[in-house]
């Protein structure tokens, strides 16, 4: 039986092909750092082991709304693809913190471009009145053009358009999409 001896290092680097035999694992004290390519690993242990043997991994991209005061397409909401790949968008949410002073209501989805105006995701939903959250996981939020998942390609935008003026309008979109 071969024992071995545990070796407590500090400040070490490893650089080039470094390989460890299976079974072996690294202790990386509390207050240590652990980089990967140079890049600083900032997840826990917990939410690197939720990942394993996940092949798409839900992202959520939360983008602040404009209030826009034109009904320009894209106005209110106008977000760029930012993976460089295909995407599929598995669910919007806008959360209206503060709504529009003017009666509005706005249309979100996928588009051509950020300027183009798309009711995809959520069609008509009110923003000018209250507070409230839009989801288009819910069929009334939907509306009659709005779908639960839809494909973003990877020169596409997600865009919001205002049907009168969004001044004053504040909150957020949440956009929950994964890699195709």
């Amino acid at each position: 039986m071969a024992l071995t001896k545990r070796q407590q290092l500090s400040d070490v680097e490893f650089s080039g092909d470094v390989s460890f035999e299976s079974g072996s694992s690294i202790d990386i004290e509390s207050g240590s750092t652990l980089k990967i390519a140079g890049t600083q690993v900032t997840a826990s242990a917990a939410e690197l082991n939720m990942l394993d043997g996940a092949s798409r991994v839900i992202k959520v991209l939360r983008v602040a709304l404009t209030a826009g005061t034109t009904t320009t397409g894209g106005d209110v909401l106008s977000v760029a693809n930012p993976e460089g790949a295909d995407c599929i968008i598995t669910r919007l949410i806008v959360d209206v913190t503060t709504p529009a002073t003017g009666v509005a209501t706005a249309d979100f989805g996928v588009a051509a471009d950020g300027e183009t105006s798309s009711d995809t995701l959520l069609d008509g939903v009110d923003i000018g009145t209250a507070a409230a959250l839009f989801d288009n996981a819910d069929a009334t939020d939907q509306g009659d053009n709005g779908k639960l998942i839809r494909t973003w390609a990877d020169d596409e935008f997600v865009t919001g358009t205002p049907s009168a003026t969004a001044a004053g309008l504040v909150g957020y979109a949440y956009i929950h999409y994964h890699v195709a």
